[in-house]
């Protein structure tokens, strides 16, 4: 999509069954990050942080829950987020409910693992006479904070709720490249921060503001420790 595109533009996304991961995220997408403009105020680092953005199909669910009762249009929001499935979040890839806010933490490692009935004939002939490649390997760097636009798609109060609880996405790092397949599995091979979910950082970070706070975490969960804050900076 072309930089300064019309807002729902943004969101635009063409499903393939199959696409190469490379440092700087699938090849073939380009998002806002990527652009020169940006690369030129922000660095290469911080665009490869957010190489790959990841979505799952029960966070859409979770922020019709949260929304306010008091949001405008509460109604017409709510019936939009039950409609949005696959790519409705501008993602990169879309994975099972099992990787959701609440299970992923900052640091985690993930691991592109090919189940033996998403192999082709090349897959296994390639297995028997060359040197297999790498998997990729993906790790966890940030809850996605979202645009107004997601507010312009779904409705009022939407962008807020789901900053404040980590469901616009989740950004990962490119650690090995390669190959991803419809089928695939991501699976977690390394956990450095496992009291730093998603959802605790993004309420932490965004927790203001005038949506209900009535799921918070207790006080003393609501503040990080110097320790815990070095921890995330190494």
């Amino acid at each position: 999509r072309p930089f300064g595109a019309s807002d729902l533009a943004v969101f635009a996304r063409k499903a393939t069954k199959s696409a190469s991961i490379t440092l700087d995220g699938l090849t073939g997408s380009l998002e806002w990050h990527r652009y020169e403009q940006q690369l030129q105020e922000e660095g290469v680092e911080s665009m490869r942080d957010r190489a790959i953005l990841l979505q799952c199909p029960t966070h859409a669910a979770k922020v019709a829950d949260l929304l306010p009762q008091s949001a405008k249009d509460r109604k017409t929001t709510v019936s939009r987020l039950a409609e949005a499935g696959a790519l409705a979040w501008g993602e990169n890839l879309f994975v099972g409910a099992e990787l959701d806010h609440a299970s992923v933490c900052v640091g985690d490692e993930f691991e592109v693992q090919r189940p033996p009935a998403n192999k082709t004939l090349w897959d296994r002939a390639s297995e028997l006479f060359f040197a297999p490649d790498a998997p990729p390997r993906l790790q966890v760097t940030s809850p996605r904070r979202p645009c107004s636009r997601n507010d312009t798609k779904f409705g009022p109060a939407v962008r807020q709720t789901a900053a404040q609880h980590g469901l616009a996405g989740i950004f990962l790092r490119v650690l090995e490249p390669g190959q991803v397949r419809v089928g695939d599995r991501l699976v977690r091979t390394r956990r450095p921060h496992p009291q730093w979910t998603l959802e605790r950082v993004s309420r932490l970070v965004y927790g203001g503001g005038d949506i209900s706070r009535s799921h918070d975490f207790p006080p003393e969960q609501r503040t990080p420790s110097p320790e815990d804050v070095s921890e995330l900076q190494e």
